[in-house]
């Protein structure tokens, strides 16, 4: 874990009052409460499609590991920061950690 905002337990999901769209297979978002629009290359689009749906952060990158050739470390190390960023921005919620039973 990085120490940041979020951690691998977060659930996640996108921001119900972001207005996003495809263009040429990126995603275009716009947070109309400030006005920025926000671009995404292939694999930011992927994660954003892929938060449609609320998932904790492990379930996300377990989801990119299948889909992508990446160690799960350097995955990590780049997706916390960049949903972050994310969050920050106002681009998606948390919704709730989940909670991990000690057996």
């Amino acid at each position: 874990m990085n120490g940041g905002i979020i951690g691998l337990n977060t659930v996640v999901s996108r921001n119900e009052r972001i207005v996003g769209s495809t263009i040429d297979g990126e995603v275009v978002v716009m947070n109309i409460q400030d006005g920025q629009y926000y671009g995404m290359d292939d694999i930011g689009s992927r994660i954003w499609n892929l938060l449609e749906t609320p998932r904790t952060i492990d379930a996300l990158i377990g989801e990119l590991l299948a889909e992508f050739d990446i160690e799960r470390q350097t995955c990590e190390k780049d997706i916390l920061p960049f949903l972050e960023r994310l969050l920050v921005a106002g681009l998606i919620c948390i919704r709730r950690e989940r909670q991990i039973s000690a057996g």
